[in-house]
């Protein structure tokens, strides 16, 4: 299963309650250009590390705060999804080793996805990635940052594909 984990675009600065914290508008443009490299380059990296081809997510989970929705919508203008839930699991205080489980048991179903998509927030991000990407180390994501997993079912851990620096991208 490819594995997509993406932490949310910019957003405006702390408030109470954090849940209601929306996108900039640079925030709103890093999601749709993360969306844009997806459509433009997964399935060659998918095709180059794995044996299938990738084009599209089966399916995303995505925090119930405000802009990790904003951030899947703004992906999702340009990448091909097909199904969304939202799952309070997966929020910034999220346990890391509950959500790995989550993946895992999403993976292993009757009709597991092909790809898998998570949007979620720091710090719960890095430490995912830690559980579930062989030598990641919790790296720190920036707003938008995207890591995409070649994730081994039976290991229950997979290897890095890409990490597509988000921030980084000339969106303003």
């Amino acid at each position: 299963m490819i594995l997509i984990i993406m932490r949310h675009g910019e957003a405006v600065e702390y408030r109470e309650p954090d849940h209601t914290r929306m996108l900039t508008n640079i925030g709103k443009l890093q999601c749709e250009a993360v969306g844009k490299w997806l459509t433009e380059n997964l399935e060659q990296l998918t095709e180059q590390k794995t044996s299938n081809k990738v084009k599209k997510a089966d399916l995303a989970i995505v925090s119930p705060y405000l802009r990790t929705q904003q951030s899947f919508r703004a992906v999702a203008k340009h990448f091909n999804i097909a199904h969304e839930v939202t799952i309070d699991a997966i929020t910034p205080a999220g346990n890391a080793a509950q959500c790995a489980d989550l993946v895992h048991g999403y993976a292993t179903d009757t009709q597991p996805p092909e790809c898998l998509m998570i949007v979620t927030h720091m710090p719960l991000v890095s430490l995912l990635s830690d559980k579930l990407c062989v030598g990641f180390n919790a790296t720190f994501f920036n707003t938008a940052d995207t890591l995409i997993i070649d994730y081994n079912v039976d290991s229950a851990v997979g290897e890095q594909i890409c990490f597509f620096q988000g921030e980084t991208q000339n969106v303003k």
